[in-house]
This record gives structure tokens, sequence and C-alpha cells, in this order.
């Protein structure tokens, strides 16, 4: 019977644990340095806190080290000098940017080791743990352990996954970070116009959402090029022209650069169209003034 502990009981430790357990997978416990910002989900669970490290390691046989990447390696060290015999576990982290070989000290002392990343941006409430019920995972490591982790953990949890290479690992976690942390900062740009002429956040948010959301719903059943929209779409070098003029001499250079670099990458998903074969060049002009 797989049994699962975890090393780090965070925002992604704690809502991975509780979706563990509604799946059925079996929960030893966990270790953390830091008791006084333990998540509410885990006083939910049957789940014990190890005092150390060691008693752990030495009663789990799948062990997940779920802390900030910067920690990894360094666990992933002390649990190979311990006095315990770890041949045969399996040691996983979930980092998006980091590769299993992170772990290679303790593959050096005989365990398994492997990487699973749940390609989710994780809030530290109990939605994380129903969102996970959808969400992509994306593991890598090495061929002779990927059966293990099949049948104990991925096929029990049902998740939709893919395995990448370890070197591919840095440029899909920028990816990861492009559409999910740059579109906060996108968002944040987008709502500076509009707190400039008076909305306030709240109702500059709820007007935008359904915009927002319309077009990733667009996206998802047609694909990035064919829901695109707008000015430069349309070939509208006007409007386009109005909008830099504005935001430069409303928010300044620095926004106004950024929309225009934003607008080249949009200029290029046109291409091969009759609006931009008429009006790249007036665009291109414009764009990199």
């Amino acid at each position: 019977m797989t049994n699962i502990g975890f090393i780090g009981m965070g925002k992604v430790g704690s809502a991975l644990a509780a979706y563990f357990d509604s799946k059925g997978l079996v929960l030893n416990g966990f270790y953390t340095l830091n008791n006084n910002n333990l998540s509410p989900i885990i006083s939910s669970l049957d789940f014990q806190n190890y005092d150390t490290l060691k008693s752990l390691v030495e009663s789990s046989e799948y062990i997940f080290i779920t802390t900030q990447d910067t920690n990894i390696k360094e666990v992933a060290i002390e649990i190979s000098k311990l006095s315990v015999s770890i041949k045969s576990k399996t040691i996983l982290h979930c980092s998006g940017a980091l590769s299993s070989e992170i772990l290679d000290s303790c593959a050096d002392k005989g365990a398994n080791v492997y990487t699973i990343h749940p390609l989710q941006a994780f809030s530290g409430g109990l939605e994380d743990i129903a969102q996970l019920d959808k969400t992509f995972l994306t593991i890598e490591g090495p061929d002779f352990v990927y059966n293990k982790i099949n049948q104990d953990i991925l096929a029990p949890l049902g998740n939709p996954y893919l395995r990448i290479n370890k070197s591919d690992k840095p440029l899909y976690h920028a990816a990861a970070v492009m559409l999910s942390n740059y579109m906060v900062t996108l968002v944040e740009e987008g709502l500076s116009y509009l707190k400039k002429i008076g909305f306030d956040e709240d109702t500059a948010i709820s007007m935008m959402m359904p915009l927002m959301t319309g077009t990733l719903a667009n996206i998802s059943m047609k694909g990035s090029k064919d829901s695109l929209t707008g000015p430069i779409k349309r070939g509208d070098y006007s409007v386009v022209a109005k909008h830099i003029s504005v935001i430069h001499d409303k928010l300044g250079n620095d926004s106004a650069n950024f929309y225009k670099y934003i607008g080249m990458k949009t200029l290029a998903l046109t291409k091969n169209t009759s609006s931009y074969d008429t009006t790249s060049n007036l665009f291109i002009d414009l764009l990199k003034e």
C-alpha cells in the first residue's frame, strides 16, 4: 500500500496532501520546521506531524519535498545523510523549474527520484483542492521509475499528465510564469488605464472580467491566433496611434513602450492576413518609434 510523507506544509504541500487523501492514497504524515503557520487544511486530515526528518523518512515509502525551490537540494542532501536506508524509497519534488537531478544525493543512496509538477496557481485556500481535480501534471525522471509512479500515484489520481525532458523544465516553467504570473501583471497594467480615468479597482475588475474570461474561452475553443480581435487585427492604425499617444501622456513613457512591445507581438499574429499586408508597414513604424 502506498504510504506518502510530505516535507514542508505550505500551500502546495497541504493542498496535495488533502487531494491525495480524497483520491484514496494513504497519507503517512509530514515534517516541517515551521509548525506555527500550518494550513487549516491539515487539521482535517488524519495526518501525523513527525518531530524529526528521520522519523518521517523512515516510515514513508514515498516522500514528497514540497518546500520552496531554493530549499529542495538542501533537504535532499539532509535525507541522504540520515542513518536510515532510503534504498527503494521514492523521493519526489513538485517544482516546475527544477529537474529530478537536484535529488541526485538521494539517488546515489539507492532511492528512486522523480518530479511531479501540478500546473496550478495555489492560493492557499480550500479551492486549491477542488482545482487539483482538473489540474494538468507534468512529470519527469528516470524511465525505470515511471511504471511505479504511474501505478501508485498517477493512476489513482486520474489527472491528465505529460512526461517532459529534464532539459525542458526551465522553458516549460517560464511558459507557466508567462501565462499565469505575468497575466496578472498584464491585467494590472490594463487596470491602471481605467484607474487613471477614475474607475475604482473593484469596478474596473468586474467590468473587465467578462471580456477576459470570454477571451480565455475562445482560446480554449479556437486556439490563440484565431481568437485575436481588436484594432491591430482589423488594421485600424489610427486607433492604435491614439492609444499610444494618450498612454504616453497619462501614464508615461514606460507604459507606452510596454503597449508598443505587446503591439509588435500582436502584429506578428496577424501575418498572412489581408490587414497585415496593407497596414503592417504603418504599424511597424508606429510601434517601433
